[in-house]
């Protein structure tokens, strides 16, 4: 990297995947992390080098000096994970006939302002959504592809294991397969169909923990459950590693199409993932040898205790490379 090049993160004002990628790329590069809106409006009048990484939401708005950071000499990558809004509700007739107007008129924007970025700016837009069968899609709008680094990630972070104080060593001892349940509760992780499952009863040897932040009420119903055991609060990567690393299966029975980091943090440890039948990480990620597809959730226990797991997986979904190479382009 030539001598005086300042790199600096922009990321998002609040606790997420930016971090993880943030803690990643400082491992590669000396970089700052900014969150607040007024220091990168400063920066972005400036000639440093800029990673966005909250470029598919709040950083958006800086859309116009974006466009004009070249003038000055201001260069810079920005990842985007939300991509597949590319490839989804793309037609008028998708968007007055299915209920899809917020979505459709979020996506036409959204596709605009990156074609205007990846064409017209010195800023670079990459998407993690590598390899997908939405690619030529979604390649109008970007300029380059790598793999999440969630998927490729945790040989660089060094990860300390360490378990929650809500649990025992003992609690892992109990019969019966344990399903991991990370991260907010809610309808991207298929809630409701979840609690249908659990309210009928029939997962005997089945024990579920939930590892984060969840509604009261459903925090409430959910310990009242047999075999059901729920963290409710934002669990660290740290508790998430231990947590992983002791469970048998990690649950990933999605709503949404996009790439997801529980899932990519399962596969570099191997471990067992359950997925939606024909979603997209069942898709993109088909000849992973531990992944459980399953097309409805009653299907689960008979899936979950038929699985023989696999320890031959080489992982080939390690973009390192494809990460410095852009780095060393800025």
């Amino acid at each position: 990297m030539p001598k005086g090049k300042k790199i600096v993160c922009f990321s998002a004002n609040r606790t997420c995947h930016h971090d993880d990628y943030f803690l990643l790329f400082s491992k590669f590069i000396g970089l700052n992390n900014v969150k607040s809106s007024f220091p990168k409006l400063k920066i972005l009048f400036s000639r440093d080098k800029i990673i966005f990484l909250d470029i598919d939401y709040a950083d958006l708005i800086f859309f116009p000096i974006i466009l004009l950071r070249g003038i000055w000499g201001g260069k810079g990558i920005a990842i985007s994970v939300r991509t597949e809004y590319f490839y989804e509700h793309k037609s008028i007739k998708k968007c007055f006939f299915k209920s899809s107007t917020i979505k459709f008129f979020k996506s036409f924007i959204k596709k605009s302002l990156f074609f205007f970025i990846k064409n017209f700016s010195t800023t670079t837009i990459v998407s993690i959504h590598k390899n997908t069968p939405y690619q030529k899609d979604i390649e109008k709008f970007v300029n380059a592809f790598m793999f999440d680094p969630q998927l490729w990630d945790l040989p660089y972070l060094n990860i300390q294991s360490d378990m929650p104080p809500e649990l025992s060593e003992t609690f892992f001892n109990q019969a019966g397969k344990l399903i991991l349940v990370p991260g907010r509760f809610n309808e991207q992780r298929s809630r409701t169909e979840l609690l249908n499952f659990l309210n009928t009863g029939n997962y005997n040897n089945l024990n579920f923990l939930f590892a984060g932040e969840m509604s009261s009420s459903d925090f409430f119903h959910i310990s009242n459950l047999p075999n059901c055991f729920v963290i409710n609060r934002y669990v660290s990567n740290e508790e998430l590693f231990y947590l992983m690393n002791n469970c048998d299966f990690i649950y990933s029975f999605y709503t949404n199409n996009r790439p997801s980091g529980f899932f990519g943090r399962a596969i570099q440890l191997r471990k067992p993932i359950i997925v939606r039948e024909n979603s997209f990480l069942h898709l993109q990620f088909f000849d992973y040898p531990n992944l459980i597809s399953v097309f409805d959730l009653s299907e689960l226990d008979s899936a979950v205790h038929s699985f023989s797991k696999s320890d031959i997986f080489l992982n080939k979904y390690n973009d390192d490379f494809a990460f410095l190479s852009l780095i060393n382009g800025l």
